[in-house]
C-alpha cells in the first residue's frame, strides 16, 4: 500500500512540473516523510544521501531511494498519509511552495520558520550572506583590536535570515588559539508588519538575543525616510549597548526587490501565487528602483571616518540580479560610494 501511494503522489508531482525529474520528486518526498516522521528523520536523510554511492547508476540509486522511502511510509499512521497526500495536493494542483509546506528552512546553520507571504531564502542568498560574513571578518575583524561593537543595518530583512547570519557568525572571531569578543548588532528594516513579526520570532528561535538584533517596520522608499531618523531608530534599537561612534553604521547589507516586471511574469506561479510581490518586484521599469534609494542612505549612514572611494564600496553588499551588475555599480558611483 506504502509503495502505491508513493508512487501515486510521485506522479502527481511530475505531471505538475513542479519537479522535472523523478530525482526532484524523489527529494521532495524525501522531506515531506521525514516532516512526518521526525523520531526517524535522522536516520532516513543519513540513508538517503549515502544511495547514490552504493549504486552503479542512477536509475538504480533511484530505484533504492523509493524503496527507502517506501519502507518509512509502510510504518507510518492512515492518518500521516492522509496528511502527505494533502501536502502533495497542495504543491501538485496549488503549486504551494515545499519550503512553506515544511514551515522551516535551514539557512547558514539557522533554523529559519518560514511562513506565507514572506520571501523564502533561496540557497543563492544564503551562499551570499556566507560570503559576506567571511569578507568583514576578513576586513574588519581580523584588523582591528577594538572590541567596539560592529553596527549593521540589513535592508529589506525579510524572514532575517541575513540579519541573525550575521549577529550570529560575526559575534566572536579568533585571535591566535584565544576568542575575544567583538559584538555585532544587526538592524533589520522591513516594510511588511508580518516580515517583522516571522524574523523576530526566527531570532528568539535560534537563540539570538535582542543585544545583537533587532528587527524594526519601516517604508525605506517613504517619503519621511531620513539616514538621521534610521540612525534613531538604531540606537533606540539598543538603548543598554555602545552609542553609535563616528557617526554612523560600519556596513549595510541588503536584498532588496529587484525583478523588473516583464520578468516577473515570467516566474514560477509557485512563486507569483504564495510570495509577497513586494519582496520581488523591483521599483521602475528596470527593477533597479530601490538601489538608488540604498545609494542615497548609504552614503548618510556609514561612518563618517570611511571615505567615498573604495573603502565605502567594501562596506556595502547588495544581491543583485544576473544581468545588473553593471548598472548598479553605476547607481553607486553617481552616489560616490564607488567613485574612486
Amino acid at each position: 500500500m506504502a509503495a502505491r501511494l508513493l508512487r501515486n503522489l510521485g506522479r502527481q508531482l511530475l505531471d505538475s512540473k513542479e519537479t522535472a525529474t523523478i530525482e526532484e520528486a524523489l527529494w521532495e518526498m524525501k522531506w515531506l516523510i521525514s516532516k512526518l516522521s521526525t523520531s526517524k528523520t535522522s536516520t532516513l536523510d543519513d540513508t538517503y544521501h549515502t544511495l547514490p554511492l552504493l549504486q552503479p547508476s542512477l536509475r538504480l540509486a533511484n530505484k533504492s531511494r523509493f524503496s527507502l522511502l517506501s519502507q518509512t511510509l509502510d510504518v507510518l499512521s492512515p492518518a500521516s498519509h492522509q496528511k502527505l497526500s494533502v501536502w502533495v495536493y497542495q504543491r501538485a494542483r496549488l503549486h504551494k511552495p515545499l519550503q512553506y509546506i515544511l514551515g522551516t528552512q535551514p539557512f547558514a546553520e539557522l533554523d529559519i520558520k518560514l511562513r506565507r507571504p514572506t520571501l523564502i531564502p533561496r540557497w543563492e542568498t544564503e551562499e551570499w550572506s556566507i560570503r559576506v560574513v567571511d569578507t568583514i571578518r576578513n576586513k574588519h575583524l581580523t584588523k582591528t583590536s577594538s572590541l567596539e561593537p560592529l553596527n549593521i543595518i540589513d535592508m529589506c530583512s525579510g524572514t532575517g535570515c541575513i540579519s541573525l547570519t550575521l549577529a550570529r557568525h560575526l559575534g566572536t572571531q579568533t585571535r591566535g588559539s584565544a576568542f575575544t569578543k567583538n559584538p555585532c548588532r544587526v538592524l533589520g528594516l522591513d516594510v511588511d508588519k508580518r516580515a517583522i513579526q516571522l524574523s523576530q520570532i526566527n531570532a528568539r528561535r535560534n537563540g539570538i538575543g535582542w543585544d545583537r538584533v533587532s528587527f524594526q517596520q519601516i517604508d525605506l522608499m517613504g517619503k519621511d525616510v531620513s539616514p538621521s531618523g534610521i540612525l534613531q531608530l538604531f540606537e533606540t534599537s539598543f538603548p543598554s549597548s555602545h552609542p553609535l561612534k563616528g557617526g554612523g553604521i560600519d556596513y549595510i547589507v541588503s536584498n532588496p526587490p529587484y525583478i523588473p516586471h516583464h520578468e516577473y511574469v515570467e516566474l514560477d506561479q509557485s512563486v507569483k501565487d504564495w510570495e509577497d510581490q513586494k519582496a520581488l518586484l523591483g521599483a521602475g521599469a528596470d527593477g533597479l528602483g530601490f538601489y538608488d534609494v540604498i545609494a542615497r542612505l548609504a552614503i548618510k549612514l556609514l561612518k563618517r571616518c570611511v571615505p567615498t572611494g573604495a573603502e565605502a564600496r567594501e562596506r556595502v553588499f547588495l544581491e543583485i540580479g544576473g544581468n545588473q551588475a553593471y548598472p548598479v555599480q553605476d547607481i553607486l558611483m553617481q552616489a560616490w560610494i564607488c567613485r574612486n
